[in-house]
């Protein structure tokens, strides 16, 4: 569930939205997974065995994955 409220998003359907995208970009196992943040720390290239998260949200982590 995308954390903005369906009033401050523009609707339910668009947390909806967001959620099919969370869902089809990382899938289920990371999305569940609490060291994932709902997914918010997940770098590209991650898989469920392998995660590779994001440190810190001040800055882009400028990592190669």
């Amino acid at each position: 569930m995308p954390r903005i409220t369906p009033q401050a998003a523009g609707g339910s359907n668009v947390c909806a939205f967001l959620d099919v995208l969370a869902f089809a970009e990382i899938g289920k196992p990371m999305l569940q997974d609490p060291r994932t943040d709902d997914g918010y720390r997940v770098i590209v290239g991650s898989i469920p065995s392998k995660l590779i998260l994001l440190d810190d949200y001040a800055d882009h982590t400028r990592a190669k994955a």
